[in-house]
């Protein structure tokens, strides 16, 4: 919080220094600190001579319009100088004045940051986990309709749940924004396992769905199921399909090959965390 004694003017170097700091916070990659402060330079033109005197003073509490000639800004990390920005009210600044006023923006520099660096030197290696965020995925423009869903029920269900805001270009290309790191990964995931495209050979845990006399299919990602045969639901001869699962048992599969109607054979035989009765 700035300290109400600050004049509002003051606020684009208080402000620098407080984003600097923010950044850091956010792990946001950067050269090291930089601030900016402000030499006030004043002139006071003696009556019938042609010299005057100079007084400097770093303007972090004084009103700069009122009683300066010249107002400098120095931006600038502990390595050197990355931008000036000066307002001259009298006809010219000779380079006595400028050298006084760098070495005078140099050691304030120097000095804040050296307090700055007291609070965190460094950006953080990740990300805020309550840092905003846009995360990206491309994915085949084909599955566009798998993630809308029918009447925008898919996508509104992301959305309700995970709180991001998902954009669907015509490319493919998804944009998730979230407030938090938590929300736009589970957004992110969700949209993963909508689109994803099973390959042989690929392991899932996935809910049986359904019973039928030679197999259960069994739901790998979201609303794409595969058929595990009877022959594969155990690593010996099974003669019923509920004496291995029922509905709603979780299940680790693997994909033994994909038909030429696209249709998913999954197998359970060589997994070895899925437990079999003993009794058969």
């Amino acid at each position: 919080m700035i300290p109400a004694q600050y004049p509002r003017r003051r606020f684009s170097r208080i402000s620098m220094c407080r984003s600097g700091k923010r950044r850091d916070g956010s792990h946001l990659p950067y050269l090291p600190n930089d601030l900016s402060p402000e030499p006030d330079h004043q002139t006071q033109m003696q009556e019938g001579k042609d010299r005057h005197k100079e007084e400097f003073r770093m303007t972090g509490l004084m009103p700069e319009d009122h009683h300066g000639d010249m107002d400098c800004k120095v931006a600038g990390t502990a390595n050197g100088v990355c931008g000036l920005q000066m307002d001259v009210k009298i006809e010219g600044v000779d380079l006595n004045v400028l050298r006084d006023t760098l070495a005078q923006a140099k050691q304030a520099r120097l000095h804040i940051l050296e307090c700055m660096n007291g609070a965190i030197s460094a950006h953080r290696p990740e990300l805020s986990p309550f840092a905003p965020r846009i995360l990206t995925i491309q994915i085949n423009p084909d599955k566009i309709r798998d993630v809308i869903g029918p009447g925008g029920k898919v996508i509104n269900e992301i959305t309700a749940q995970t709180g991001a805001k998902i954009d669907i270009d015509d490319s493919g290309l998804i944009f998730v924004t979230s407030g938090d790191a938590a929300g736009g990964q589970k957004a992110l995931e969700w949209i993963k396992n909508l689109t994803h495209e099973v390959t042989t050979g690929e392991v899932y845990q996935g809910k049986v769905t359904r019973i039928i006399n030679f197999g259960a299919f069994v739901e790998i990602l979201p609303g794409q199921e595969g058929l595990v045969h009877i022959s594969e639901l155990a690593p010996f001869r099974v003669e019923r399909v509920d004496d291995i699962v029922k509905v709603g048992d979780t299940v680790t599969v693997k994909v033994k090959n994909i038909d030429d109607m696209g249709r998913v054979n999954l197998t359970m035989r060589n997994s070895q965390k899925n437990s079999f009765p003993e009794n058969l």
